[in-house]
C-alpha cells in the first residue's frame, strides 16, 4: 500500500495516531476539517445545509423540518446547519423526521414519506439529507394527492442525476464528488513523486445550490409558466 484514500475526517483516537504513524499520503475527502491528518479534500457539509436551508427561508417557507436516514456525521453536520439557518431566521425548528439508522435510499424516502403524512401536521418545506431521500418523500407525497412543491416544497443533496429529470425535478445542492476524487489522485501522485511538502494541505471544493421544480416558493402554481420556464433554463 502507498496511499490511503478516506471517505470523511472522523476517526478515533487511535485510528488518527495509526494514520499519522503510516509515513503514507493520507487523504481525508468530502467534508474539511481544520486539523487534517495530512491532506483534505472536501467542502463544509454545515454550509451547504445551511445553504439549502436557506433557500427554503428566502422561498417564503417558515415550518420546515430535516429528513434523513442515518444520523452519521455528515447528516449531522447538515443538520447542524439547517438548525443555523432556522435560528438566524428566528424560526422555530421542526421535528427531525428518521428513523433507527438505515442506508439511504429511494425506498426509505418513500416510507419516511409515508410516515410524515400519517404524523400529520405537514410541514410547509422538508430538507433532506440526500436526493435519494427526496425523491421516495416526493413520491409519498405525490401518491397521496399531496402537491409538491404547492402543498410542500423538497429539496435534497449531491444533484444526483435522476434529481433534474424526476417530476418535479428535484432542487437541490450540488456536491464535487467527481472533482473531489481527482483532485484526490493527483495529490497521491504528487506524493508518491516526491512533489508533497511536510505541511497538511486542505482543499476546499465548495458546492453549488441548485433551483427546481420542486422548491419554486409558496404561493406557486402551475399557471405560472414565466416563472417555471425562468427556472428550467438555469
Amino acid at each position: 500500500m502507498e496511499a490511503i484514500i478516506l471517505a470523511g475526517v472522523h476517526h478515533t483516537a487511535l485510528a488518527r495516531q495509526l494514520l499519522k504513524q503510516a509515513r503514507l499520503p493520507v487523504v481525508e475527502t468530502f467534508e474539511l476539517t481544520n486539523d487534517p491528518v495530512d491532506i483534505n479534500i472536501g467542502m463544509s457539509q454545515e454550509d451547504a445545509g445551511h445553504a439549502a436551508t436557506m433557500h427554503l427561508i428566502e422561498r417564503g417557507y417558515r415550518r420546515i423540518s430535516f429528513m434523513t436516514g442515518n444520523f452519521d456525521p455528515r447528516a449531522k453536520s447538515r443538520h447542524a446547519g439547517y438548525l443555523r439557518a432556522v435560528e438566524e431566521a428566528g424560526l422555530v425548528s421542526q421535528a427531525s423526521i428518521s428513523p433507527e439508522p438505515r442506508q439511504s435510499s429511494i425506498a426509505l424516502g418513500t416510507q419516511l414519506g409515508r410516515f410524515l403524512l400519517e404524523a400529520g401536521d405537514l410541514p410547509e418545506a422538508l430538507f433532506c439529507t440526500d436526493d435519494n431521500i427526496a425523491l421516495g418523500a416526493t413520491q409519498a407525497c405525490l401518491k397521496k394527492g399531496i402537491r409538491v412543491p404547492e402543498d410542500i416544497a423538497i429539496i435534497g443533496f449531491h444533484d444526483l442525476e435522476f434529481a433534474a429529470y424526476a417530476s418535479p425535478s428535484l432542487s437541490t445542492i450540488a456536491t464535487y464528488r467527481y472533482e473531489t476524487g481527482r483532485l484526490a489522485a493527483e495529490k497521491v501522485i504528487a506524493a508518491l513523486q516526491g512533489a508533497h511538502g511536510s505541511e497538511a494541505c486542505r482543499i476546499d471544493t465548495g458546492f453549488a445550490l441548485v433551483e427546481r421544480e420542486s422548491t419554486l416558493g409558496r404561493g406557486w402554481d402551475r399557471q405560472d409558466e414565466a416563472r417555471h420556464d425562468e427556472v428550467m433554463a438555469k
